[in-house]
């Protein structure tokens, strides 16, 4: 199921030049839900999957870089609810602070069921790709070098977490971000925002 967040939006249109909202100046002064048909107009086919994320504000951020770079769908692959273990969305709970309010024009799927997930992308003709540097599991490709397909799904894990072993093998590959200094890996909403910027150096031409 997907989250369309509804609090505090702009449900009439403002003065251009009155509007405080983090937005770019073609968006201001359109409502909430102007600016939402407006982005269905340029997304691009990219999915952007997150799991295992302990620090609320980590998925907020990732949203939005997802907004900045008009990716398609971003989906939380949330922990069981304890308190209602059926509930196929599991904890839902996150901060919205990191989102610069892009929550009000972004769709957020909420799953415990990532293996159901995987199929339907699939179905779509998507290629996965774990984000991971984990040479134990996996033999990671340089993003760089890599050609992404324009139905492309990456999948990011926490800095300290990452992915578990069953995600990693259940990727149809994986790709790392090239480093050079001491630091072993970059905070998720910076690695997501990388690889979602190599995914628009390829694919949307303007850039």
């Amino acid at each position: 199921m997907t989250e369309v967040n509804t609090t505090n939006m702009v449900t009439e249109p403002i003065d251009p030049s009155t509007d405080t909202r983090n937005v770019a100046n073609q968006f201001k002064g359109m409502t909430d839900d102007a600016i939402r048909l407006e982005m269905q107009k340029i997304r691009t086919p990219l999915v952007n999957v997150a799991m295992n994320l302990t620090h609320e504000f980590n998925k907020s951020a990732v949203l939005r870089s997802h907004n900045a770079f008009a990716a398609r769908q971003f989906v939380l692959i949330n922990k069981v609810n304890d308190q209602d273990p059926t509930n196929p969305e599991g904890v839902r709970r996150w901060d919205k602070r990191g989102a610069v309010g892009m929550h009000h024009y972004e769709s957020v799927r909420h799953t415990v069921d990532w293996e159901a997930l995987f199929a339907e992308y699939r179905a779509e003709g998507y290629t996965i790709f774990a984000v991971d540097n984990n040479i134990e599991f996996g033999d990671p490709k340089n993003i760089t070098k890599t050609d992404l397909p324009e139905k492309t799904v990456f999948v990011y894990g926490e800095e300290g977490l990452g992915l578990s072993e069953e995600m990693l093998k259940a990727c149809d590959a994986m790709v790392y971000i090239p480093q050079f200094g001491v630091v072993r890996s970059l905070n998720i909403s910076q690695a997501a925002a990388v690889c979602m910027y190599e995914y628009a150096r390829q694919w949307q031409h303007e850039l």
